[in-house]
């Protein structure tokens, strides 16, 4: 009897260790299988599937994973996401362990991805695509392997160490060295060979450099300029490229000697993004002639010489010759002829003296206005348009640095079926005092006219416009 017993006690514990076996190796089995689909979740960053296999999820993951798939935001989150996209994994089936009832376990998945900091530790990328092409290139890797743990619930596994998962990702928070905006890279403009003081004098070239600063110096740079000659363009230059390390170089030169007046380089992108513009005075001194004996002294030399379209109404109407343009100037202001102190400390000798059309002033020398003509072009084209906006640029580069407050605007002005925009420039000096620069064009479409104007303590732009008609 004793030896029955023992037998069937014997079979039936040898029914339960082949009952714990099978369940042991359907738990491996389940295990490898999950390993295999989390790894997959992993690499694609999908936590919502991720998530299912857990028990309680995991919100550092979530961010990263959000941050990794979203449409990115800038530079950085876009280079990370690049990083990510690299990431690959493998499953090693040998190393689970578990335990004899098949309710808990271990298995390691080897997961590898590129040596990013082999590549951007020293490195420097001028856009996403320089760094894109520098991961690509990359042959170096790292390898992390990561011991996940499962537990059997009802027949379905479950990761319970999900956070380790993060270590997958150590670049979440780094940042990469990209170019910033070019002009943050542009430094001072100078002029070189100066041989008049801060100035040239009977010179036919102008050269000067912009400097570049900080990483600026590790790309090569494409770019142009343009010269103007007292706020008219006259030169745009051919694109030119600068190795790393190399100033940008802009020479303009004539073959005579260039003509007196303000000059202003300013430098661009080759998309046409301003880096940076000065000015700087030339002085062409005019051949002395042999005197001719005279009676009385000769004073002609130092007689302004005003273009064909000027004029100097008494009555302050001024009609604007080749268009349909009249101007009822404000009783404030009174015309000056040619021969007068004010016009020649205002106008002459300038180059824009030949279409100087009039010049008015107020007694007190707080308001003047000046209407310069502009030869083939409409009051909407470019080339005047392009030569209002360096006025004004140059107009604002003198006070720039100086201490004082700049603020640019604009204002319409509609007259007839004609709309005309002032350019506003408002310097506050530290002392207080406030003046007003306002540029603009004016005409037809065939005949162009820059009115510019001065005044102390508050735009007067209005007041020309109230008094212009068309017909």
């Amino acid at each position: 009897m004793n030896r029955t017993k023992r037998l069937i006690a014997t079979a039936l514990c040898a029914s339960m260790a082949l009952s714990t076996c099978s369940c042991s190796k359907k738990f491996e089995n389940n295990v490898i299988d999950a390993a295999d689909k989390l790894g997959g979740y992993i690499v694609d960053r999908n936590y919502n599937k991720l998530e299912k296999m857990t028990e309680d999820g995991d919100d550092d993951i979530e961010d990263i994973f959000s941050m990794l798939t979203d449409t990115p935001e800038d530079k950085q989150q876009e280079a990370r996401q690049i990083i990510a996209s690299t990431l690959s994994y493998e499953v090693d089936e040998e190393s689970f362990e578990g335990d004899f009832m098949g309710k808990e376990g271990s298995i390691d998945i080897v997961f590898t991805y590129v040596d990013y900091e082999s590549v951007t530790d020293d490195g420097f990328f001028v856009d996403v695509d320089a760094f894109t092409e520098a991961i690509e290139d990359c042959d170096d890797t790292v390898e992390v392997t990561l011991t996940l743990d499962f537990i059997d619930d009802t027949g379905d596994c479950f990761c319970t160490n999900i956070d380790e998962i993060s270590k997958l990702f150590p670049y979440a928070d780094e940042e990469f060295n990209f170019a910033l905006y070019p002009e943050d890279y542009a430094g001072g403009v100078s002029f070189n060979d100066l041989n008049d003081g801060n100035g040239y004098r009977d010179v036919s070239s102008i050269l000067c450099e912009l400097e570049i600063e900080g990483d600026g110096q590790r790309m090569d740079w494409t770019y142009y300029f343009k010269v103007n000659l007292d706020y008219v363009e006259i030169y745009v230059s051919d694109r030119m490229t600068a190795s790393a390390g190399e100033p940008l170089v802009a020479l303009y030169q004539e073959d005579e000697n260039l003509e007196s007046g303000l000059y202003t380089i300013s430098f661009f992108t080759d998309s046409g993004v301003l880096l940076g513009m000065e000015s700087v005075t030339v002085t062409k001194t005019e051949p002395t002639p042999s005197p001719t004996p005279t009676l009385a002294p000769d004073y002609s030399d130092e007689t302004p010489n005003p273009g064909p379209y000027f004029m100097c109404p008494e009555d302050g109407i001024a009609a604007l010759p080749e268009t349909d343009i009249t101007m009822d100037l404000p009783d404030n202001v009174m015309c000056y002829d040619s021969d007068t102190p004010e016009y020649a400390s205002l106008i002459a000798g300038s180059s824009l003296e030949e279409g100087i059309c009039f010049l008015a002033c107020d007694p007190d020398e707080t308001e003047y206005v000046m209407c310069v003509h502009f030869d083939g072009v409409g009051y909407d084209s470019d080339s005047i348009l392009s030569s209002i906006d360096y006025a004004v640029s140059n107009q604002e580069s003198r006070y720039l640095g100086e201490g004082d407050t700049v603020e640019r605007s604009s204002q319409d002005f509609t007259v007839g079926d004609r709309t005309f925009t002032m350019n506003i420039l408002r310097v506050e000096e530290p002392e207080g005092n406030v003046y007003y620069y306002q540029f603009g064009s004016i005409g037809d479409s065939d005949t162009a006219y820059m009115l510019i104007i001065g005044s102390l303590d508050e735009p007067v732009s209005e007041n020309y416009f109230a008094g212009m008609t068309i017909g």
